[in-house]
């Protein structure tokens, strides 16, 4: 009965009352399904341990763009998650990508822009991220520093074990920079299809590279 004397007022509920209820009711249609934000909220990816154990880093989208990633950082302990690289703070333009560098993305299945990678020192105290196409060096503080600003793209991007140096990969090419300041330096200059470097599987006399048509060339290491 009572189920029966709600839907007879529905019905009878002046028009006033029937366009609130119809105002208050928000329309999903395809636009907002595939706009920004998204409905799905943050989602973390690429989510890595620190080497002490007392960081976990990770890739979120942006609020305000769902396809630009910025990177993140949370204590495992106690406190809150922060934002450690923000990409459009550091470059509000995104640029054209190199076709090689499209078609590595494409490889990785990589659709978005921003801080798309990123990888940890050995030690915990740095985070090396490729965003647009050059180098940026992050401490666990939130400090960023850019290394690298050229025309061309830099990728594969590490720190030395000792943590002095930072290395990445360019036009097929291995450069190396001190962290404390300097120039970088080529270690590779024929561009012979260098792109990685180095392999987890390496050992300590050689290294070994990718090339696209053997799958692996050895080269001697650089002096850091």
């Amino acid at each position: 009965m009572r189920t029966l004397l709600l839907a007879s007022s529905l019905l009878i509920a002046p028009p006033a009352f029937a366009q609130s209820i119809d105002a208050a009711a928000p329309v999903l249609t395809p636009e907002r399904v595939f706009a920004d934000p998204s409905l799905n909220g943050p989602v973390a990816r690429g989510v890595s341990l620190s080497p002490d154990g007392e960081l976990v880093a990770f890739l979120r989208s942006r609020e305000d763009d769902v396809n630009t990633l910025d990177l993140w950082a949370a204590p495992t302990g106690e406190g809150e998650p922060y934002k450690l690289i923000d990409a459009r703070a550091l470059v509000p333009e995104a640029g054209e990508l190199s076709e090689a560098e499209i078609a590595r993305r494409e490889r990785m299945r990589i659709s978005q822009r921003g801080v798309v990678e990123y990888s940890w020192d050995e030690q915990g105290r740095y985070i090396l991220a490729p965003l647009e196409g050059d180098i940026f060096l992050a401490d666990r503080n939130g400090e960023v520093r850019r290394l690298t600003e050229t025309e061309g793209d830099e990728i594969d991007a590490k720190v030395s074990p000792q943590g002095t140096w930072a290395s990445w990969v360019r036009d097929q090419n291995l450069y190396i920079q001190p962290l404390a300041g300097g120039d970088e330096r080529a270690v590779t200059t024929d561009g012979d299809g260098l792109i990685t470097w180095p392999r987890p599987s390496s050992s300590p006399r050689r290294r070994w590279t990718g090339t696209p048509a053997t799958g692996g060339a050895r080269t001697r290491p650089a002096s850091p």
